[in-house]
């Protein structure tokens, strides 16, 4: 299955350099052309620039995409000079995509591999990664990330709000780790939830179809002219899905949802934001445990899994002199998970943020910022035993990172994060990216990162069963029991990415944004096994233990293609192609577990999505999107089509139906993963009322 050691070493370091030696000419090229155009502009005439300034009038946005982005740099930056591939999901095309989950919005991402591994549970991938929980992704909520170092991911089942509450949902495609700290490897997901003063007054919405019945209840109001706030709850309720034989996949759920927001500015230079969230969810899941001896493995199905959770998180905005300002954040995060007859766990997350932009010289545009992060934890050991360590990891971070205006045109960023984890000591995450905008018609962007994740508390020890199995050598003999033990991860896991990219809008109407990356993985998480001991039992069994370990190297590449463009005053249209190839090097002894297996095959190497907007008379919207993705380890390729009608016949009042997955009566888009068990997405349709007062 493997070339041997010396010659993957050999290939990978080989295809290495020649990748590094191309994106650094790359580089290298652009900066010098790029130069070159600044001093050639300094000799431009008084009359040239005011050629400029008219370029540059009325054209801040095409559609409803909006014009300013904060996630890439932490503060806002217009989207279209961001020098990341960035993405951003605005309030307009969340509301018409007739989509009712915060994952399935992110079918939208170019790139993006969204996946139902069942009714419940949800797979994220970008860049040829994609796993139960989202593990290389960061994602956040208004800046508070909901990324859980327990498992290394996020539960989206936990992460369910108003969706006309969200104001956009910004994406890094790549890297983000200067900025946001480890794990955010292969994308940041910024989900952006509206100021208080922009929900005032009363809204209802009522959902109700073939799959799922739900709701949501939020009031708005102002305290005086600087204090508003906000209330909101929601419930929501989803059949279970079927397996591939057609029967009941068991995996139904349930999630009860409440908070408030409150935004005030005392001054001008002030901004204060405090908001609190609680939800307590039930789902269902069908599971296995290995057992010695015939048939060696027991299903259950429609296990139990309860979920709590409540946070608090406050925000401070503080305007200073000379267009620098200061930022403060600090939240607690709860979250209990208990499936029953596995595990369950309770944690609690204390996070204290802040970071100071400033001008330390001219051109120049500086943020400094220092993280604080603690995780005091406990388990419920049951078929699945955690025996972690240290008892309270704690993270401690910090980055600078300057924006050099080279000339009018050109700006160039560097910075670099230092932190300090518990598991695998400090770590180094830089970046360097070049931005070269002429004028709001045109971006070329290039960036060179490096980006880590690092193990979590699963990853640092647990005792658990992966199989029990005949002894393939002799049947008489005692069977094989595979078994997970405690070994921690030595490393982290570590990426070094080449990026370049091209904005272009050749006019008001239409744009397209291209993007080319290469990726240098390393130290990947793999595992190895140990000499089997013979246990006397009863029944006997050989054990066969692995360990955890960094055995694998590996390069992705690939380019993200999207146009976007606004065929009439009345219609827009949206497209995106995505395409990537992958190449993974294990050392000898090393193997893949779970959802890891086939990993080179299990993502696809093509997707390409679409997305229509068309108002119709009489106050109608008509909206549909298309999903192709290219087939994958054991998954055939798939077609997912949505469409959406929507009437508003006043201003207040909102009807839409909506029909998901029309093509398939049902399909299968995941493969069962550790314990959770595969099912398939079914054809539904559904009505939704949404009343503001």
């Amino acid at each position: 299955m493997l070339n041997s050691k010396k010659q993957n070493e050999m290939s990978f370091y080989a295809a290495s350099i020649r990748y590094s030696v191309l994106y650094f000419f790359i580089l290298f090229s652009l900066s010098s052309m790029l130069l070159f155009q600044c001093f050639a502009q300094e000799s431009q005439s008084s009359s040239d620039e005011s050629l400029k300034e008219l370029l540059l009038t009325d054209i801040d946005e095409l559609g409803d995409i909006p014009v300013y982005i904060y996630s890439a740099s932490k503060k806002e930056d217009k989207l279209w000079g961001t020098p990341a591939a960035a993405y951003v999901i605005s309030s307009t095309e969340i509301r018409r995509s007739g989509i009712t989950t915060i994952p399935d919005l992110l079918r939208m991402v170019p790139g993006f591999l969204v996946s139902n591994m069942n009714a419940n549970t949800w797979t994220i991938g970008s860049r040829g990664y994609t796993w139960l929980l989202t593990r290389d992704l960061l994602v956040m909520i208004d800046g508070r990330s909901v990324y859980s170092p327990v498992l290394s991911g996020t539960f989206w089942n936990a992460q369910d709000y108003i969706l006309e509450d969200i104001e956009q949902i910004e994406v890094i495609r790549g890297p983000g780790a200067t900025l946001w700290g480890s794990n955010a490897v292969n994308g940041v997901i910024n989900i952006i939830t509206k100021h208080a003063k922009e929900t005032q007054g009363g809204f209802l919405n009522i959902l109700g179809g073939t799959n799922e019945i739900g709701g949501g209840v939020r009031y708005g109001g102002a305290i005086n002219k600087d204090l508003y706030y906000r209330v909101y709850g929601k419930y929501r309720d989803v059949d279970e899905f079927k397996d591939e034989l057609g029967n009941d996949a068991h995996d139904d759920w349930n999630m009860e949802q409440a908070g408030f927001r409150f935004d005030w500015n005392p001054t001008d230079d002030d901004a204060f934001m405090f908001q609190v969230n609680a939800l307590n969810g039930l789902n269902h899941n069908s599971t296995t445990r290995p057992v010695i001896g015939p048939p060696y493995r027991i299903d259950y199905h429609g296990v139990s899994v309860n979920q709590e959770a409540v946070s608090f998180l406050l925000n401070w905005d503080k305007s200073l002199q000379d267009d620098s300002d200061l930022k403060l954040q600090i939240y607690y995060d709860y979250f209990a998970y208990d499936f029953d007859i596995m595990f369950g766990f309770e944690s609690h997350i204390f996070d204290l943020d802040g970071q100071y932009r400033f001008s330390p010289f001219p051109h120049h545009d500086a943020i400094i910022g220092i993280n604080y992060r603690v995780l005091f934890d406990d388990y419920t050991n049951k078929f699945i035993e955690f025996h972690p360590k240290p008892d309270t990891p704690q993270l401690i971070s910090t980055f600078l990172q300057d924006t050099i205006n080279i000339c009018e045109d050109i700006d160039f960023t560097i910075g670099a994060k230092l932190e300090h984890n518990d598991y695998t000591g400090f770590e180094f995450q830089p970046s360097a990216r070049l931005a070269y905008t002429p004028n709001q018609n045109y971006t070329t962007w290039a960036s060179v990162s490096r980006a880590v994740r690092i193990p979590s508390r699963s990853e640092e020890g647990a005792y658990y069963g992966i199989l029990c199995f005949e002894n393939p050598y002799d049947p008489a003999l005692p069977p094989i029991y595979f078994f997970g033990s405690d070994y921690p991860m030595k490393k982290s896991e570590n990426f070094q990415s080449f990026e370049i990219g091209q904005r272009i809008r050749l006019n008001e109407r239409f744009s397209f944004d291209l993007t080319a990356f290469y990726k240098n993985d390393n130290d990947l998480w793999t595992a190895d096994t140990l000499d089997p001991v013979l246990r006397a039992g009863p029944p006997p069994y050989y054990e066969l233990q692995y360990t955890y370990s960094n055995s694998m190297d590996g390069e992705t590449y690939g380019v993200e293609f999207v146009i976007d463009s606004k065929v009439t005053d009345y219609w827009r249209l949206l497209a995106s192609y995505a395409a990537l190839d992958l190449e993974w090097h294990m050392a000898p002894g090393g193997f893949l577990l779970g959802d890891d297996d086939g990993r080179e095959t299990n993502f696809p190497h093509n997707q390409i999505k679409f997305h229509s907007y068309l108002d119709l008379p009489w106050d109608l919207e008509l909206d549909a999107s298309l999903y192709f993705v290219d087939n994958r380890q054991d998954i055939p390729a798939y077609t997912r089509f949505d469409m959406r009608l929507g009437w508003k016949p006043t201003q207040n009042l909102e009807m839409s139906i909506a029909a998901h997955n029309i093509l398939d009566d049902r399909h299968r888009e995941e493969l069962s993963a550790y314990w959770h068990f595969a099912s398939e997405v079914p054809r539904g349709v559904y009505g939704k009322l949404t009343y503001r007062f």
